[in-house]
C-alpha cells in the first residue's frame, strides 16, 4: 500500500475528513486508489513551491462551502467536488476558449477528493491538472499561509 492510498484510507476511517465513515467499503477504497494512478499527484511542498513563484495558476479547494469558510490557501477558489463538472469552466474556458496551458491544482482536507475530482477533470479533457495530496493541518502546523 502506498503512502498516499495509506493516508486516504487513514482520512476515510477516521474524523479528520468533514464526513465521518464508521466503515469504507472496499469499492471506495479501490475506487480512489485506481483514480490516484491515473491522475498526476503533487505534494505540499510542490503546491507551496507554486503559491510562492506566483505561476499563473488556478487553485481549486474541492472541500465543501462550510470547510472553505473556515480557511484555505491563498488565491484557492472553492469548486466542491460535487459540482466540479458545471463550476469548472467559468475558471479555464470551454471550447476554443479553453486554456490548456493554465495549470490546475485541486486539494482537499487531506487528498482522497482532490484525487476523484481531478480525475473527473481530466476526464473531461482539461490535461494540465494536479492533485495535491496533502494534509491541511500539516499546512497550518508548518505556519504556510492560510487564510478565512
Amino acid at each position: 500500500m502506498s503512502p498516499r492510498t495509506a493516508a486516504t484510507l487513514f482520512c476515510l476511517l477516521t474524523l479528520s475528513c468533514t464526513h465521518s465513515h464508521a466503515q469504507v467499503p472496499d469499492q471506495v477504497t479501490a475506487l480512489i486508489a485506481k483514480a490516484e494512478k491515473s491522475v498526476k499527484t503533487v505534494d505540499m511542498a510542490t503546491l507551496k513551491s507554486v503559491i510562492n513563484s506566483k505561476q499563473a495558476a488556478l487553485i481549486i479547494d474541492v472541500r465543501e462551502p462550510e470547510e472553505y469558510a473556515t480557511g484555505h490557501l491563498p488565491g484557492a477558489i472553492n469548486i466542491p467536488r460535487g459540482v466540479i463538472e458545471f463550476a469548472i469552466w467559468k475558471h479555464v474556458g470551454s471550447g476554443k476558449r479553453q486554456d490548456g496551458s493554465k495549470k490546475v491544482y485541486l486539494y482537499c482536507q487531506s487528498g482522497p477528493r482532490a484525487v476523484l475530482a481531478t480525475k473527473t477533470v481530466q476526464d473531461l479533457g482539461l490535461k494540465n491538472v494536479f492533485a495535491v495530496v496533502m494534509d491541511i493541518g500539516k499546512w497550518k502546523a508548518a505556519g504556510l499561509p492560510f487564510t478565512k
